[in-house]
């Protein structure tokens, strides 16, 4: 299959929206060649299907999470991919693909920072939070892997599934301003959770706004406020 915005569907495809709380890099995390969405949102990473398609806009006004680089407020596009594989826990902790994606804070750049791939099984097969370490990243208490933030790593490890994408479109601090695509999905702007587009009709006319955009590629830096202007790790991964 070539990457791009559409190619034949042998079957129906869907896609899956929410309206994202953040855009910090971490969740979804686009670096390192593939966009995972590994943590958060547990009833997507259980029900979308390899083929189908997540895309994640951007709130309308929480503005005081993020810096002078958007802000990708207003119920924009910040993401699109494509559902290429998915992973349970035990496996994207050991994937030699995925090891870039543990989070570092003792290097400079933000990129290493929002990581993750940060639960490590504690024993062959994990049945209870305790079987689990959390180890250092947005999700452990003040960043500190002694400090397990416990309502995260229930809300993440309710679903043992971690997707992943090589044809993406990140835009970021650059999300697309697209009335139409958004009332798609949120015709009440009220909802929350997320929607699942079933009608094939909709679901290529949604895809059909990302023609005139290369994928997997970085169009901009997040938009949360944590990213310094003088921060370019997201150019180069």
């Amino acid at each position: 299959m070539r990457f791009g915005y559409l190619h034949k569907m042998e079957t129906p495809v869907k896609i899956y929206s929410y309206i994202m709380t953040s855009d910090s890099g971490f969740s979804p995390n686009p670096f390192h060649g593939f966009l995972t969405l590994a943590v958060c949102k547990p009833k997507i990473r259980q029900n979308a299907a390899i083929g189908d398609w997540v895309f994640g806009f951007s709130s309308k006004t929480n503005k005081q999470k993020y810096g002078p680089f958007g802000p990708a407020v207003g119920n924009k596009l910040v993401f699109a991919m494509e559902i290429k594989g998915s992973l349970t826990f035990q496996e994207y902790w050991k994937d030699a693909r995925f090891q870039s994606r543990k989070a570092n804070f003792a290097l400079k750049d933000e990129i290493w920072h929002c990581g993750d791939n940060f639960y490590e099984p504690t024993c062959p097969n994990p049945t209870s939070l305790d079987h689990w370490t959390q180890h250092e990243s947005y999700h452990s208490e003040h960043h500190q892997p002694a400090k397990q933030a416990l309502k995260d790593k229930k809300n993440d490890l309710s679903v043992n599934r971690v997707l992943y994408a090589e044809n993406f479109y990140y835009f970021g601090s650059e999300a697309i301003e697209n009335r139409q695509l958004f009332e798609t999905f949120f015709p009440n702007q009220h909802f929350r959770g997320f929607r699942c587009l079933t009608d094939q009709n909709a679901v290529k006319g949604a895809l059909a706004v990302l023609k005139d955009y290369q994928p997997r590629r970085i169009y901009a830096r997040p938009s949360r406020n944590r990213w310094k202007l003088s921060d370019a790790s997201w150019q180069h991964f």
